[in-house]
């Protein structure tokens, strides 16, 4: 994950982890909360941006909208 920004990073390893753990996804919501960053529409907004932009380099899926996994091999 070195080749991402670093907040795109925290987002794919929160993913993963959610994953490793046995979890259904992640929102961005919980992604946003993971970032530290304030409870605002927007804020969710730019995780959700920032997890799509990994769904289409690869990084992630999207199983149902909004709800975030790891890509499978």
């Amino acid at each position: 994950m070195e080749v991402l920004p670093p907040e795109c990073a925290r987002v794919a390893g929160l993913v993963e982890r959610d994953a490793a753990g046995g979890g259904e996804g992640v929102r961005a919501r919980v992604m946003r909360e993971h970032l530290g960053w304030p409870a605002s529409d927007g804020k969710e907004q730019a995780a959700r941006f920032r997890a799509k932009r990994l769904v289409e380099r690869g990084w992630l899926t999207e199983a149902w909208p909004g709800l975030f996994r790891p890509r499978t091999a």
